[in-house]
């Protein structure tokens, strides 16, 4: 029973991912050969949210052109709790062709863009908890930049995990910079939710002392860099890297549940629904 629930959740999970992408590609130009073939570049780029430097990533086709003329429409990746936005979104796996997420909609003719939230990848480092509060507020210091470098208004995002409550609350907040959304694992948050209150019920046991909590090598985020047995070595490197601990901001699950998510993950094939 247990083994056929796990694979009707795995099942649904690609359900949702794929048609995430649907959801995005909709509005881009069939892949062409050409394309596949194309040099792709990378900036980055920085915003300021008071003391904070916020890093921004961007990759797009050399040529700054898709196959149909004119401006790549922007697509901004908002990373989750657990991993940073290059870590999530543009990890690198030799012998794993199209595994960046950030080069496939980049090929599809998207200028893609991610950030660091504070205390996250190249991010200034600072005592907050990095809360969604927080992101939100990162997110609208990185739009002027995104607007200044492309000559575009308004953008399309996708948010997972605790990105997708980021989104939420930014496209609330100003919907004049939004065209679409994608929202992906998001968590009900609001009274009620079985989610927060299973939490809610463990809090004792899972309460962080501070406002980050020191990473291990062992322990394993849960984001699409996750998917397959192979990357798991090179996310682990690309995460010890960047920093030595992690915000608390919107979760508390300790080292031996991370443990957990990544043997759920190769078992099933993809990401874990939450974060």
């Amino acid at each position: 029973m247990s083994n056929t629930k796990d694979t009707q959740q795995a099942d649904q999970r690609r359900r949702l991912l794929q048609g995430a992408a649907l959801t995005l590609m909709a509005t881009a130009v069939p892949l062409s050969a050409k394309a596949a073939t194309q040099q792709i570049i990378a900036e980055d780029h920085w915003a300021q949210k008071g003391a904070v430097k916020l890093y921004l990533y961007r990759k797009r086709l050399a040529d700054n052109r898709n196959a149909k003329s004119g401006q790549k429409p922007v697509l901004f990746l908002v990373h989750g709790s657990s991993f940073s936005g290059r870590g999530g979104f543009d990890l690198q796996v030799p012998g794993t062709e199209n595994y960046s997420f950030m080069d496939e909609f980049a090929r599809y003719g998207f200028d893609v863009w991610t950030m660091d939230h504070e205390n996250y990848g190249r991010s200034s480092q600072t005592d907050s908890n990095s809360d969604v509060r927080s992101g939100v507020e990162d997110l609208k210091a990185a739009m002027p930049v995104v607007e200044r470098v492309t000559g575009q208004k308004t953008f399309m995002f996708y948010g997972q995990s605790s990105g997708a409550l980021r989104l939420g609350v930014l496209a609330m907040e100003e919907p004049d910079r939004v065209e679409r959304v994608v929202l992906d694992a998001i968590t009900y948050t609001g009274e009620g939710a079985p989610e927060i209150m299973r939490r809610r019920a463990n809090i004792a046991a899972s309460r962080p002392a501070t406002s980050v909590q020191p990473r291990k090598r062992a322990s394993m985020p849960s984001s699409p860099a996750t998917t397959r047995r192979r990357s798991i070595p090179k996310c682990r490197r690309h995460w010890a890297t960047m920093n030595s601990s992690s915000p608390t901001g919107r979760r508390t699950a300790p080292t031996s549940i991370w443990r957990f998510i990544c043997r759920w993950s190769i078992r099933n094939g993809c990401s874990v629904p939450f974060a």
